[in-house]
């Protein structure tokens, strides 16, 4: 059985493995998911800084969790996944946040 389309790398996700006739589709994703990551962990900073997060918040670990999750859901959204569900992944995250009322370390009740 021969597939309908010629094989390819998937797009999205795999611009950080583009060839080197790519390079420069490469530095740009790169440097777009560098400053994501910096505007993550000064809002996560800010959040330390005005007492609405701990002060022992990892910020580092907070700001992967998020940027992961925020790569993650890119992907979803091309794959067709429903709102709904997109939704109701954002407030499962979200639900880190409530952490405090449980007795979570590291976040402060609001």
């Amino acid at each position: 059985m021969r597939p309908q389309s010629p094989p390819r790398p998937p797009s999205g996700a795999a611009a950080g493995h583009c060839s080197p006739r790519h390079a420069g589709v490469r530095e740009v994703v790169a440097a777009r998911r560098a400053t994501d990551l910096a505007r993550i962990a000064a809002t996560i900073t800010r959040g330390i800084t005005s007492g609405e997060l701990a002060e022992d918040t990892d910020v580092d670990a907070v700001t992967a969790m998020i940027h992961g999750f925020l790569l993650g859901i890119s992907t979803q959204v091309c794959d067709g996944i429903p709102a709904q569900r997109l939704h109701a992944a954002a407030d499962a995250l979200l639900a880190y946040w409530d952490a405090p009322r449980r007795n979570t370390p590291g976040l402060r009740p609001a």
